[in-house]
């Protein structure tokens, strides 16, 4: 059915190493609990599992940190 709920998680196997960067909301919202910096960490994988009540898929989630020029040029 199309109007089914469709409901997110983290693996949890990947829960406890991702509790202190990322949350995922039921809805599938994902919000970040620290500002990264690409020079610690450039790269968060983890699995997502979805479910309709009917259906429970797991995916392979990827995110990429990119780089943001955080140190003011120096002209010599």
């Amino acid at each position: 059915d199309r109007d089914d709920l469709i409901t997110y998680a983290i693996h949890p196997d990947d829960v406890d190493r991702l509790d202190k960067f990322i949350e995922l909301t039921p809805n599938g919202s994902l919000f970040t609990k620290i500002t990264f910096d690409r020079e610690q960490i450039d790269q968060i994988q983890f699995r997502l599992i979805a479910n309709d009540s009917l259906h429970i898929d797991t995916m392979f989630v990827q995110l990429t940190i990119l780089d943001q020029n955080d140190h003011r040029p120096v002209l010599k």
